[in-house]
């Protein structure tokens, strides 16, 4: 899996580059005076020369402010000049926090207590799962997490035990953890699952399938 780090540095300003700044304008607006005199009392040619060195010492001011982008990636580092254009529209931008959180989609609100095998066994009508024909997710919320732990033999299986606002005791699993935050026991959190029949040893039970959860 790649590596990816970004972090965006704004160069400090010292009284050097303030004195830097100062003697390029002052240079400049003596330089277009002159070249302005000239223009007016000796020669036309001059104020093309003067326009220049304004552009020429607009050009220097700007180039002392400029920020950059740091990237790194797989250890890799690149850096990026951030030009106005991009920085006025990083400015500017309208984005909230809720556009750029990502949005979890149920078919419908269902506590785990009206689950059943008997309504497990509907829902394995409607397979195949796949493409033009989604798996249902469902959703409940106020569960207490009774127990968490992680298991398997690579240690990437979360399996918890969670308690409903009626009392009841359900076992909800996800697989293929990679970095996930682990619920805390104690704490109350809501669950997007989808209802399964898990049989081990010849013991039939219902597991709920953990889709996503946070905590309420």
């Amino acid at each position: 899996m790649d590596t990816y780090a970004e972090q965006l540095v704004v160069k400090q300003t010292n009284s050097s580059d303030q004195m830097k700044k100062l003697g390029i304008a002052a240079g400049g607006v003596l330089l277009i005076a002159v070249l302005l005199y000239v223009t007016i009392f000796i020669m036309p040619i001059a104020f093309i020369a003067a326009v220049g060195a304004a552009y020429g010492a607009y050009w220097l001011l700007k180039g002392m402010n400029i920020e950059y982008e740091y990237t790194v990636t797989n250890g890799s580092l690149d850096i990026d000049k951030i030009d106005e254009f991009r920085k006025a529209l990083n400015e500017n931008q309208t984005m909230t926090e809720n556009v750029l959180t990502p949005t979890v989609w149920i078919d419908v609100p269902m506590p785990v207590d009206y689950v059943d095998i008997k309504l497990i066994k509907q829902f394995e009508k409607l397979q195949p799962f796949g493409k033009g024909n989604e798996k249902p997710v469902f959703a409940d919320r106020n569960l207490t997490v009774r127990q968490s732990a992680v298991i398997g033999k690579n240690k990437n299986v979360l399996r918890c035990q969670l308690e409903s606002e009626h009392g009841k005791l359900v076992t909800a699993i996800r697989f293929k953890l990679d970095g996930q935050e682990i619920p805390e026991v104690g704490k109350k959190i809501s669950m997007v699952y989808y209802p399964d029949i898990n049989e081990y040893n010849g013991i039939v039970s219902i597991q709920f399938r953990i889709e996503d959860w946070r905590y309420v």
